[in-house]
This record gives structure tokens, sequence and C-alpha cells, in this order.
């Protein structure tokens, strides 16, 4: 977790993004905006996966 907020965008592949133990699935062209204060975190799903993170410490 950390403070601020945080935006994910998946460049290639699928990944799974866990939230507060949900987990969201997005592919090539999905995104999300989240509080990373929550615990989080993401892993590609079956094979390679490129995504973007931007994080706004604001």
């Amino acid at each position: 977790t950390h403070t601020g907020q945080e935006f994910n965008y998946v460049l290639e592949g699928k990944i799974a993004v866990i939230l507060n133990k949900k987990t969201i699935e997005l592919s090539e062209g999905d995104s999300i905006y989240f509080d990373p204060s929550v615990p989080h975190g993401q892993i590609a799903l079956g094979g390679t996966a490129r995504f973007l993170t931007v994080i706004d410490k604001n």
C-alpha cells in the first residue's frame, strides 16, 4: 500500500489486479483507477503482459 492515487493501463496481454482480496481481470486496452491505500498487487495472466502504472502522490 501507499498514498496517492494509482492508474494502471494494459499495453499487452492480460493482468489480474488484486484490490483488497478482490480480483479484477484486465486485457489489452483496459484500465483501472484506484486508491492504493488498500492492499493491492498485479500479476500477469497466461504469459507475458505489459502495463503502465501512473501514481499521483498528491
